[in-house]
């Protein structure tokens, strides 16, 4: 059984809110990874978030949208 790392850098989450929406950031972030390793600054920073709030909370995923408007 190997461990599925994810390298997640700020472009990338710029990127995939561009093409995708926050359903794509949610999914890069959430879905079949085991390990995050984030580039300093915005993707660490939605990381630590993630962290600390519960993912479902509509509340965080506007907080990230927003963060990520900021970068664009």
């Amino acid at each position: 059984m190997g461990v599925h790392k994810r390298h997640i850098t700020n472009n990338q989450i710029i990127d995939i809110y561009t093409e995708q929406g926050i359903e794509g950031v949610k999914n890069w972030y959430t879905s079949g990874v085991d390990i995050l390793i984030t580039e300093q600054g915005l993707s660490s920073t939605i990381s630590d978030l993630l962290l600390t709030t519960e993912n479902n909370s509509p509340q965080l995923w506007d907080k990230i949208t927003q963060l990520i408007k900021t970068q664009t």
